[in-house]
């Protein structure tokens, strides 16, 4: 992993398994975001979490540093 991922998309089928992630991400200073997608033509629905971390629309700067992330 070279880079700290500030947003993004989980898929998740189990509803446990969602209800859990959103817990954690949101107590982690996430915002978090039920998605029910259909594709067209399938009778199923897909079940994902959308989080971003609180304060990236506000210019607020998550280096590698601040993140707590160290290469090597």
């Amino acid at each position: 992993m070279s880079k700290f991922e500030s947003k993004g998309t989980l898929k998740i089928g189990s509803a446990e398994d969602r209800e859990a992630i959103a817990t954690i991400l949101f107590r982690n200073g996430y915002t978090v975001h039920p998605v029910r997608y259909r594709p067209e033509g399938s009778k199923t629905y897909q079940y994902f979490v959308k989080y971003e971390m609180n304060g990236t629309d506000k210019g607020y700067d998550i280096s590698g540093k601040e993140a707590g992330y160290a290469e090597g």
